[in-house]
């Protein structure tokens, strides 16, 4: 009888070595709901790749286009307010786009998500329509910056858990791919709005400031966000050999070391190379970023903990712009806000770093 008991909760008390913190427990009896199997591949969790790579690119791929609409807002229709000012309304979109994640993890562990999918695309549709209406700063405020940002956080968030419900072993390579939905909204959605409006973007205000031609440095940012495909996708596919942490770690001090580069570069090549380093160095963090967290814990509340991680960094990523452009307007310009970045990125590495001590028990190997 004791025996029997012990067998019972053996699958609680299991300890996880180090070298294979992902490793999910083998199947016992029939205990399928605390032994899931994964797809891993097969049309229909490809197909869900697909639909998040879309999702990405009409959420993610708006809001890193958020520099372009800066630009345009700073010269015309909100020329009146500072840059500072004008930043809180990027900052808040981007904010929402993670702040509710605790609160739609949960709904999507619960078995809730195309209800509320499907509310917030109309919410997306409708304040893109009222944004061109859009003249005062507080519509702006209203439309772009709580609407279109709310509606995205109901939408992107719960699709990171998704994908962790169809794959395992394959998880950061589909990761990676979904996550290139993000970049190629970020290279279509400049240039469409760069032939639309014009405007320079608030990328590559430092590139026009040091000399460049306008028409030219604008495409700086899809520069960027091409180099961020190879990124994505080379991580994705190192992660799942290596784990993603490993691999966002070293990637991460690099567009550290990048982000303190870019203030002295003062010609064409220099900040093309700023742009393709970046994107490289940059994409594995965006494309790995809910592996870890879908990784160290069960697979029932996982949607609740990379929820939960996008709430926290909501507050990072809120109040950063507006620091960053209070800082640009001080005597080291540039220089004063590519220190700022770059040592908050070596601090997020360092954290990174804390967590795979804490979890493998050792500084370096132990595949987490």
């Amino acid at each position: 009888m004791d025996k029997d008991k012990e067998t019972a909760v053996a699958p609680e008390n299991r300890v996880v070595e180090a070298d294979s913190v992902e490793s999910e427990p083998k199947p016992e009896g029939n205990n399928v709901a605390s032994n899931p199997t994964f797809p891993d591949g097969g049309l229909r969790a490809w197909l869900v790749v697909l639909g998040v790579f879309s999702l990405n690119f009409a959420t993610f791929g708006i809001a890193v286009s958020w520099g372009a609409f800066q630009a345009y807002y700073e010269q015309n229709t909100l020329r009146g307010h500072s840059s500072s000012s004008i930043a809180w309304i990027g900052s808040l979109q981007f904010s929402l786009i993670f702040m509710p994640g605790s609160i739609t993890g949960r709904l999507l562990d619960m078995g809730h998500h195309k209800l509320p999918l499907g509310l917030a695309s109309a919410l997306l549709i409708l304040c893109a329509f009222l944004t061109a209406e859009c003249n005062r700063y507080w519509h702006f405020l209203l439309c772009q910056g709580i609407g279109i940002g709310l509606a995205c956080g109901v939408i992107f968030p719960p699709t990171l858990g998704l994908i962790s419900q169809w794959f395992h072993a394959r998880r950061a390579t589909a990761f990676g791919i979904t996550a290139c939905g993000t970049s190629l909204g970020g290279i279509v959605f400049p240039i469409m709005i760069r032939f639309l409006l014009p405007i320079l973007t608030f990328l590559v205000i430092s590139a026009v400031v040091k000399g460049i031609d306008r028409n030219l440095a604008f495409y700086f940012v899809s520069i960027m966000n091409f180099a961020s495909i190879v990124g994505r996708l080379t991580a994705g596919i190192l992660g799942d050999k290596f784990g993603p942490l490993n691999v966002m770690i070293p990637f991460t001090v690099g567009a550290a070391l990048v982000t303190y580069c870019w203030p002295y570069a003062h010609t064409i090549p220099g900040f093309v190379l700023i742009a393709v380093f970046y994107g490289i160095s940059f994409g594995p963090y965006v494309g790995l970023l809910p592996s870890p967290a879908a990784s160290l814990g069960p697979l029932h509340s996982m949607g609740e903990r990379i929820g939960f991680q996008l709430s926290i960094m909501s507050i990072a990523i809120l109040i950063g712009s507006p620091i960053a452009g209070e800082i640009r307007s001080l005597p080291l310009g540039f220089r004063g806000t590519g220190a700022y970045a770059g040592s908050f990125i070596i601090l997020g590495a360092a954290f990174m770093l804390l967590t795979k001590k804490a979890v493998t028990k050792r500084w370096i190997g132990g595949r987490i």
